[in-house]
């Protein structure tokens, strides 16, 4: 069966990690003094209201709006409703200049997270928004086959990259994200005594990260389980299964695709093919 982590709809499950097998969990007593510590090394709460990554992103987009303000000789920041007016200009030059529609976005979250006290001032910029999002098609990867998954792990195995086509089958499986797959360590897995499952570890998902969680998942594929072991044993604690990285799967999935005439493609879409046959099993792999 696929991994009991997200819903048929894709949607995730948020929750703790499982405890260990066999092991008896205890609460840890944390001190003031380690509470202080440790906050000390993760800064003021105001650094962490934006990811070092996110603040760029939103600092980039708030460089592209002030520039068309000043090209456009106007003033958006007198009001709110000026600023609202000006921000929804912008949207509207973006939607005619064809530039993507996360720039837009982009500008309006910035501004309500630079300054909170906007939250509720862009009603007009939010509608253009809005139906730009009813009117055009978002871009979207092409979900992939359980039949399509199969051959790209055959390419795989001759290519003589065992460890790629588990991390294929096992992304699949639990719908993992791409960055999940390529970060998975040999102590994020937990094996069943008998191997008849095991527990993975998302020690940097997105949501877990968001919402300061651990999220895990069940591999529930007794082929995957096996292959997974095989793959583990001559690692040391701390490695990847994976040490390929995104440039080596990159030019994997470009190769196997266009030798296969298929479009770019998503390796965790597969809900569609869930929904439809509800039972995922890889013996091929055996």
């Amino acid at each position: 069966m696929a991994g009991k982590r997200r819903a048929g709809n894709g949607a995730r499950l948020g929750r703790r990690a499982p405890p260990q097998w066999g092991v008896q969990q205890k609460r840890k007593t944390v001190s003031r003094e380690d509470r202080v510590r440790t906050r000390k090394q993760l800064g003021s709460l105001r650094s962490l209201i934006m990811s070092p990554q996110l603040r760029s992103r939103y600092q980039k987009a708030l460089r592209a709006f002030f520039h068309f303000e000043s090209e456009s000789g106007q003033t958006f920041t007198d009001t709110e409703a000026d600023l609202d007016e000006g921000v929804g200009s912008y949207v509207e030059m973006c939607w005619q200049e064809g530039e993507p529609r996360y720039w837009a976005e982009d500008t309006v979250s910035a501004l309500i997270k630079f300054v909170p006290q906007l939250r509720g001032t862009f009603k007009l910029s939010w509608q253009l928004i809005s139906a730009w999002q009813r009117n055009e098609l978002p871009q979207r990867c092409a979900p992939i086959s359980l039949d399509l998954l199969m051959a790209m792990c055959g390419v795989a195995l001759r290519w003589r990259r065992f460890d790629l086509a588990v991390v294929l089958a096992l992304g699949f499986h639990c719908l993992l994200r791409t960055a999940e797959c390529y970060s998975i360590r040999k102590t994020d897995l937990e094996f069943h005594p008998n191997l008849a499952s095991c527990i993975l570890t998302l020690a940097s998902s997105k949501s877990g990260t968001r919402y300061n969680i651990v999220e895990s998942v069940v591999v529930s594929d007794r082929c995957i389980v096996a292959r997974l072991f095989e793959l583990v044993q001559p690692l040391a604690e701390g490695d990847l299964i994976f040490a390929g990285g995104y440039r080596t799967s990159g030019v994997f999935l470009m190769t196997s695709c266009e030798s296969c005439d298929y479009p770019t493609l998503c390796c965790g879409s597969h809900t569609a093919y869930v929904e439809e046959e509800r039972q995922l099993t890889f013996g091929l792999m055996a």
